[in-house]
C-alpha cells in the first residue's frame, strides 16, 4: 500500500502520472533543456544541502538583526520557555503561545512539516510517520505510517497533502486517515506545497514545479498534472501564493513568479546571493528568507514592479547561521535559524515587529537543535518542528 494506519488498516492506492503540458519560463522548451549546465546546478545544490556555505553578503541596512545565540548567558534569552536539556531528543516539536511552550514527543526523527485542520494539527517528519494531534488537549490521537519520509504538508480541499523524499505526493482523506491517491510525476523529493485556489502546486528537487487539479465527474474523483513549470536552475526550496500567482524560491538564488491557471512565468526576482529557503506575503509585502544570511522585502505585484524594497541582515558573514523558515502569527514575524551544528552553537527564534520588522525577542534553542518548520495554525498557535537538521 502506499500508505498504512498504524493500526494495519490499509491504505487506498492510486498511482497518477497524467501530465499534460509544460511551461517554461522562454515559452516552449524554454529552460526545460539546459543539460549539463543545470545538473551541474543541481548538483551543487544538492552538496550545498549536506555542507552549507554562506556567501558575501550586500552590508546591513539595520543593525538590530545581528546578535546570535553563542552561549546561554545571552541577554536577549529572556524567555525561559525553552528546554535546555542537552539529552532531549532531537524529534521535539514545540507550541509557542502567549510565552507558553509545550513540548510534544513522539517523533523518532526530525519535524519537517505541519498543518492543521478542523481541530487537528498534523506533523511530519525524517520518521516516515505522520502524527494527528488534538489542537485542544494536544493529545497524539493516531499515527499514519509512510513509506517515506515526510519533506511538506498542507491541506488541500479535504485532504491532508504530503510531499515525500520518494517523489511521490500523497493525498490522505482527513475524515478515515486513509491514502486516497498517490501523485506521481516529480522525479524526486517534495520541498514544497501550496494551494492557490482550486489548484496544488508541489515544488521539487528536480527543479520543477507542477500544477494538479482534482474533478469529479459522476461520482469518480481524478486528479491530473495541469502544467509543469520549469525554469529553475536548482532545487525548489519554498511556495508562497498571492492573489492567484504562485511564488517559489530555489537553490539558484532566485525567487519565480508564476500563473497557475496559464502555467506561464510572469517574474524573477534576483538579488540573494545564495538558496532561497523561505517566502512569507506579509500584508501587502513579500519577505523572502536565504541562506546568504539576509531577509528581503518586496513589494507584491505588477503595481509595486515586484520592486526589492529593503534587505535586512540578519545574521552576519561567515556567522554560519541563516534564517531558515519565517510565519506570521498575530501581527508578529518568527524567524527560526539553521546552520551547521558547530559545537557550542545555539540556534535561535527571533521575533519581529510585522510593521517595522524591528527585533522584539530572541529565544535560544538547546544547543545543537534547529527550527525546521514554523507553522502559524489559527487558533493552535505558533507551532514549529525542531530537530537536528537533514
Amino acid at each position: 500500500a502506499t500508505g498504512r494506519m498504524s493500526s494495519e488498516q490499509p491504505a487506498k492506492k492510486q498511482k497518477v502520472d497524467t501530465s499534460e503540458a509544460s511551461a517554461a519560463e522562454g515559452g516552449a522548451g524554454g529552460e526545460a533543456g539546459m543539460g549539463a549546465a543545470a545538473d551541474a546546478d543541481a548538483n551543487a545544490g544538492a552538496e550545498r544541502r549536506g555542507n552549507p556555505t554562506v556567501a558575501d553578503l550586500i552590508p546591513a541596512d539595520r543593525s538590530g538583526h545581528s546578535s546570535t545565540c553563542t552561549n546561554t548567558a545571552n541577554s536577549e534569552n529572556i524567555s525561559q520557555t525553552i528546554s535546555t536539556d542537552s539529552a532531549a531528543p532531537c524529534c521535539n516539536w514545540k507550541m509557542f503561545a502567549e510565552d507558553t511552550e509545550t513540548r510534544l514527543d513522539g517523533h523518532l526523527g526530525t519535524v519537517l512539516a505541519l498543518a492543521e485542520s478542523n481541530g487537528r494539527v498534523y506533523s511530519g517528519g525524517k520518521d516516515d510517520s505522520i502524527r494527528v494531534w488534538n489542537r485542544n488537549t494536544l493529545e497524539n490521537e493516531s499515527v499514519i505510517e509512510v513509506e517515506a519520509a515526510v519533506w511538506s504538508m498542507v491541506i488541500w480541499k479535504e485532504w491532508l497533502v504530503t510531499g515525500h523524499d520518494d517523489g511521490k505526493v500523497r493525498l490522505w482523506n482527513l475524515t478515515t486517515e486513509e491514502c486516497d491517491v498517490a501523485l506521481e510525476g516529480h522525479e524526486d523529493g517534495i520541498n514544497a506545497l501550496a494551494v492557490c485556489g482550486e489548484l496544488l502546486a508541489t515544488g521539487s528537487d528536480d527543479r520543477n514545479i507542477r500544477i494538479w487539479s482534482t474533478s469529479n465527474a459522476n461520482g469518480t474523483r481524478s486528479w491530473r498534472c495541469k502544467w509543469t513549470l520549469q525554469g529553475h536552475r536548482g532545487l525548489v526550496a519554498c511556495l508562497e501564493v498571492w492573489q492567484g500567482l504562485v511564488i517559489s524560491g530555489a537553490w539558484d538564488d532566485t525567487i519565480k513568479v508564476w500563473d497557475p491557471v496559464a502555467g506561464t512565468h510572469r517574474k524573477t526576482l534576483v538579488g540573494h546571493t545564495d538558496t532561497v529557503m523561505s517566502l512569507l506575503v506579509n500584508r501587502d509585502r513579500l519577505l523572502s528568507a536565504s541562506q546568504d544570511g539576509t531577509v528581503r522585502m518586496w513589494g507584491l505585484g505588477d503595481a509595486n514592479n515586484w520592486e526589492a524594497l529593503r534587505t535586512i541582515q540578519v545574521y552576519p558573514t561567515g556567522s554560519g547561521q541563516w534564517v531558515r523558515c519565517l510565519a506570521s502569527w498575530d501581527s508578529v514575524i518568527v524567524a527560526g535559524s539553521f546552520g551547521p551544528s558547530d559545537e557550542g552553537r545555539r540556534f535561535e527564534l527571533q521575533m519581529w515587529d510585522g510593521a517595522t520588522l524591528d527585533r522584539l525577542r530572541v529565544v535560544c534553542l538547546p544547543e545543537g537543535q534547529r527550527v525546521m518548520v514554523l507553522a502559524a495554525l489559527g487558533q493552535a498557535g505558533l507551532w514549529g518542528g525542531v530537530g537536528e537538521g537533514w
